[in-house]
């Protein structure tokens, strides 16, 4: 992915799976090695969507589900 998508951005981060995170070989790498533990995925300082706080943790919850991962 792109590493300056964030950069261009007046905000810090984005949207799980918008920015410059390659998450799918994170995710089968943990599966590799049968990892079984929680995996933290932190989100600061971006610019929150119409509808507040809530609306924001739906759309990276789902994100996170589409990426492949359990939330």
């Amino acid at each position: 992915k792109n590493r300056n998508l964030v950069r261009k951005s007046h905000d810090i981060f984005c949207v799980t799976g918008q920015g410059g995170v390659d998450f799918p070989p994170i995710l089968k790498a943990l599966r590799d090695i049968h990892f079984g533990g929680w995996v933290i995925v932190e989100l600061d300082a971006y610019k929150v969507p119409p509808g507040g706080p809530a609306v924001s943790v739906r759309m990276n919850i789902e994100a996170m589900r589409r990426i492949g991962f359990r939330a």
